[in-house]
C-alpha cells in the first residue's frame, strides 16, 4: 500500500505541540487523535517539536508495523533519548 500521509501544517521547532497542549489542558488528549483522524485519515503525521511522528489508527497498518514487517520499522533515536525518560516506556531494540 503506497499513499501520501497528511497531517497538520508544519511549524518549525514547535511542531504541533501547541495544539496538543490545548487538548492536554482540557483533559481530553484522545480528542487530539480523534480530531486528526477526522481531518487526515487513520494514518497521519504530526510533529512532536521538530520531530515527525507517524500515527497509526488503522488496524491493518498497525499489524504491518508490529507483526508482518516489524523488522522494517524502528523507533528513532529521539524516542530513546527523549521520550523514554519522559514516559518511562519500555525500551525495545
Amino acid at each position: 500500500m503506497l499513499f501520501q500521509v497528511q497531517g497538520p501544517p508544519f511549524k518549525p521547532l514547535i511542531g504541533d505541540f501547541a495544539s496538543f497542549h490545548k487538548y492536554l489542558k482540557s483533559d481530553s488528549p484522545l480528542d487530539y487523535v480523534r480530531d486528526n483522524v477526522a481531518k487526515y485519515g487513520k494514518v497521519f503525521i504530526t510533529l512532536f517539536g521538530p520531530f515527525p511522528r507517524v500515527n497509526l489508527v488503522d488496524a491493518d497498518a498497525i499489524q504491518q508495523v508490529c507483526v508482518s514487517k516489524n523488522k522494517s520499522f524502528h523507533k528513532s533515536d529521539v524516542f530513546h533519548r527523549i521520550m523514554f525518560p519522559i514516559t518511562g516506556a519500555i525500551r525495545s531494540a
